[in-house]
């Protein structure tokens, strides 16, 4: 799943629970659960760490850092937990760049056969359907704003 999405469901967990001591497990289930779904991925044209792969992860960065400037600038009473929030539910995929250094039969190891095991539908038409989970998360964020406080202050 991109970052975007993780991000977003993690800001739509915090702005819901805002207890931070929640937060951090819940956004971190969530990206596994998102993961689970299906969504963009590895191809031939789109492995990892080739050329594309890596337009992929730059547009999504830039996507995901404007999400989370507008709902910071637009709720800043909210922005502490709203980034706590966005970064568990990211926070899984930060450990990938240390996957290939780590010994096989380890804790994170484990963890990297799980993280990629549940991925269990990874192609590029998934960008169909992160497009949609993006636009459903952001409705959900307006949504969840509108009948709270958050634009109150």
């Amino acid at each position: 799943m991109l970052a975007l999405n993780h991000a977003l469901f993690g800001a739509i967990i915090a702005v819901s629970v805002k207890q931070p001591a929640l937060i951090i497990p819940l956004g971190i289930a969530s990206h596994f659960v998102l993961d689970a779904l299906p969504h963009f991925g590895n191809s031939e044209s789109f492995g990892r760490y080739s050329n594309n792969y890596y337009r992929v992860v730059f547009a999504d960065g830039i996507a995901m850092i404007i999400a989370l400037a507008a709902m910071t600038l637009f709720w800043p009473h909210m922005a502490g937990i709203i980034l706590l929030g966005s970064i568990s539910a990211m926070s899984p995929d930060l450990l990938w760049p240390l996957a290939p250094k780590v010994k096989s039969g380890t804790i994170l190891s484990k963890f990297f056969i799980f993280h990629k095991k549940i991925q269990l539908s990874e192609t590029p038409k998934g960008i169909i359907s992160e497009l949609a989970w993006s636009s459903l998360f952001a409705t959900a964020l307006i949504n969840i704003a509108r009948s709270s406080s958050l634009f109150a202050k």
